[in-house]
């Protein structure tokens, strides 16, 4: 009797049992250590840091769960953190967004 490989197997699994077959999602963060502005989203200490690139990493999941068909894949590789604006501290409340 041929065997199933065992990504087939758990594929058939799934189908039989009625489970629908997600997209899959993986997210890297590289190099995390030397994004541009990082720090400067309110994330002063690594703790903090690794917490909001967890955030980053959920939220992009759950994205490409609901928007991506059934057994696709995506990568997702996050180079740089670079946010918009430039911060006026003479200038209170008028932060641009």
């Amino acid at each position: 009797m041929p065997r199933l490989p065992a990504k087939s197997l758990l594929l058939l699994i799934a189908v039989l049992n009625g489970s629908p077959v997600l997209a899959e999602v993986t997210v890297r963060f590289e190099p995390a250590d030397r994004y541009t502005d990082l720090a400067l989203s309110g994330a002063s200490t690594s703790a903090v840091q690794n917490d909001l690139l967890k955030q980053f990493e959920k939220h992009l999941k759950q994205l490409g769960e609901n928007y991506l068909p059934e057994g696709d894949t995506l990568e997702i590789v996050i180079q740089d953190i670079d946010m918009a604006g430039a911060m006026e501290p003479w200038s209170p409340g008028k932060h641009p967004a």
